[in-house]
């Protein structure tokens, strides 16, 4: 995966690009229009937000969903950060929340809500 960039888009894709091919390597599919995307390039992990709150957290070597979670939030997926070489992420949402994420378990320590959307 050197040399290559992820993107998403409102058509549901997230594409990983080869910067010197030019070219599209793998295109994945969200549950919904993505709204945010993290990368942790040392685990070869992706994690998409989506327009309808859900999560998806994707293998970039095998291009496999390693889990999704339908109502991560109760809005829209504003921001998202893996923290590198861990097995935590972090989402805000149009909800007014701030969850961090165990990558393994999917499971989630949800902080105090927030008077604003967060993103």
């Amino acid at each position: 995966v050197d040399g290559c960039v992820l993107t998403g888009s409102f058509d549901s894709s997230i594409k990983l690009w080869d910067l010197q091919q030019g070219a599209c390597r793998t295109t994945l599919t969200c549950p919904g229009a993505v709204t945010s995307l993290a990368v942790d390039w040392t685990t070869r992990l992706a994690l998409c937000g989506t327009l309808t709150g859900a999560l998806k957290l994707w293998n970039l070597s095998t291009s496999h969903c390693i889990w999704e979670l339908g109502s991560a939030h109760k809005g829209s997926v504003s921001s998202l950060s893996l923290e590198q070489g861990s097995q935590r992420a972090l989402s805000g949402s149009d909800d007014c929340t701030l969850k961090i994420w165990n990558l393994n378990s999917s499971k989630c320590a949800e902080r105090p809500a927030s008077e604003k959307s967060v993103g």
